[in-house]
């Protein structure tokens, strides 16, 4: 029956070609014949181009072309995904002469009992924009359809424009091979998201529950552009999670498990996003963060773990007995959470939280996720407390919610620590010490 229905789907797209019938050629893609291409092969011209900027002129779509350069793409694509090519299923793609050039191009799906086709009905020229975000959609879908039997044929569109813009901010319309162009390439290396953060930074992102529920007026115009943006930025943060790339394939992989993309996402990410007030909060810290952000003015890492070390240091004045004069030290931030009362850690921690966000603005991108979990620990630490703040003021006098809330910090930052005394160790003639087993008890504190 499958076959039956792939000869009658292509004996239905013959007809539409004007050209003899020796110009008619199917190509599969080199790189694992995932890409099935068929169309009318091309006789082009010699001319010109260049690549410094993103160009708006079409382009025309050869089948043996085509199929490098739905190969390029996907190359991108899991790249950026961080993941190997382990595909299921097959994405036939039509070059269709009738198809207007300005009209939807869309990705069609197949379900059978054994795996996905999709199908793809493509203009004789299209736009490289066009062309990246619809190969993309093509291989999402084949990402989150490779269990037989459980299938879906949406994919939500902030993971589409989010992916989409990714893709394209880093590679831009490279990625399209045009038959016989010379292309003159003028790059500089450089933040790929500059203008998305600049924009971000001037315009504002809409939050996660607007992303996940778009509205009309949204899906053109500036709004529209607004969106893209906000769902590049938020993808490319997830990303950048801990573990990010692995969780966002897991997600993928369960929207066909589930009734819509909220439950398969909190189903994924619900340990560290329990709910969708956790995601805001983190999207709002992020966003500030991310408008703020250029990669081609931070400073070098050996700079980067210096500067957060000392951030780390709360300087103190400890008195060992009431008949002498304070004496200057230094305590962790687990220590003096440990160690000092709800009123003291109220005028330390948010300035504490508010430096962290500087640092992170500035720090080589290497260790941006380690200051990201100094962050939300501390962030969250802080909300709870002051959400429900303590009865009474001191040491050992809040109750047993904000004891637990304590130890919780304290446990995730002893991780967080472990993780930049391996960084330290990297900076050449440096011999970090190690984060203590336990908090030393101090006698008595100054106020």
């Amino acid at each position: 029956m499958k076959a039956a229905w792939l000869n009658i789907w292509l004996l239905a797209c013959l007809p539409a070609w004007s050209g003899e019938p020796g110009d008619w050629i199917t190509v599969r893609s080199r790189a694992g014949g995932q890409f099935i291409v068929h169309g009318q092969q091309q006789k082009f011209g010699k001319s010109l181009a260049t690549s410094a900027s993103v160009t708006t002129q079409p382009v025309r779509l050869d089948p043996s072309l085509l199929a490098i350069s739905c190969d390029r793409i996907k190359r991108a694509f899991l790249r950026e995904l961080g993941c190997a090519d382990q595909w299921r299923g097959k994405i036939h793609v039509f070059i269709q002469s009738s198809a207007p050039r300005n009209g939807p191009v869309t990705v069609d799906s197949a379900f059978y009992l054994d795996a996905w086709q999709g199908r793809i009905t493509l203009p004789p020229e299209i736009e490289a924009p066009r062309l990246i975000r619809t190969i993309l959609q093509a291989l999402l879908l084949e990402m989150a359809n490779r269990v037989p039997g459980v299938y879906t044929d949406e994919i939500p569109l902030w993971v589409v424009e989010g992916v989409t813009q990714l893709v394209f901010s880093q590679y831009g319309s490279s990625l399209v091979l045009e038959g016989q162009t010379r292309s003159i390439r003028m790059e500089m290396r450089t933040d790929p998201l500059i203008g998305i953060r600049a924009r971000l930074h001037e315009n504002g992102a809409l939050s996660f529950g607007e992303l996940g529920l778009p509205t009309a007026e949204q899906l053109s115009g500036d709004p529209w552009l607004r969106f893209r943006d906000s769902a590049c930025a938020f993808t490319s943060e997830l990303l950048r999670l801990p573990g990010g790339q692995t969780a966002f394939v897991q997600f993928l992989g369960q929207l066909p498990r589930h009734l819509n993309w909220q439950t398969a996402f909190f189903s994924v990410y619900g340990d560290r996003f329990p709910n969708p007030l956790a995601v805001e909060k983190w999207w709002a810290l992020t966003v500030a963060n991310v408008a703020g952000r250029d990669l081609g003015q931070t400073w070098p890492l050996e700079t980067s773990l210096r500067k957060l070390e000392e951030l780390l240091s709360i300087p103190v004045s400890v008195r060992e007995s009431s008949d002498r004069l304070p004496q200057s030290s230094s305590q962790s931030i687990q220590e003096f959470i440990n160690q000092w009362g709800w009123e003291a850690q109220e005028a330390v921690l948010p300035g504490k939280i508010g430096l962290l966000r500087l640092l992170y603005l500035q720090s080589s991108p290497s260790i941006a996720p380690l200051i990201q979990g100094y962050l939300a620990t501390l962030t969250s630490y802080w909300d709870k407390h002051r959400d429900q703040p303590e009865p009474l003021a001191g040491k050992g006098s809040g109750t047993g919610s904000h004891q637990l809330w304590a130890q919780v910090a304290i446990k995730r930052l002893d991780v967080l620590d472990q993780q930049l005394q391996g960084w330290l160790r990297q900076i050449p003639g440096r011999e970090p010490s190690e984060s203590p087993a336990t908090i030393p008890a101090v006698p008595q504190f100054s106020p």
